[in-house]
């Protein structure tokens, strides 16, 4: 059980990074053992300006994660930016 948490939370990370870096994303997380888990991410355009990309709010952390990785992958195949996180992990595209 806590291999895979802890797989969720690296799955997460390595999807989340390089697109937090090109495309200005925040993340707020909130887990604590009274409420429901929380992870918002979104997207900082201006001072005031912000779209959401995602906001999961469930009682697992590990199930947050989980929804989380969906919501973001879907995002970035709908921006067009996949191969991202592919490239972080594995390296050059080309090789």
């Amino acid at each position: 059980m806590e291999d895979e948490y802890s797989g969720l939370i690296e799955a997460f990370y390595e999807i989340y990074r390089p697109l937090q870096k090109k495309h200005n994303l925040r993340l707020h997380e909130h887990f604590d053992i009274y409420d429901d888990g929380l992870i918002e991410i979104w997207k900082h355009e201006k001072e005031d300006k912000r779209t959401y990309i995602c906001r999961v709010k469930e009682e697992s952390p590990a199930e947050c994660y989980r929804k989380a990785i969906e919501e973001l992958k879907a995002w970035a195949e709908m921006k067009g930016v996949q191969e991202e996180w592919t490239i972080y992990r594995f390296g050059s595209a080309t090789a």
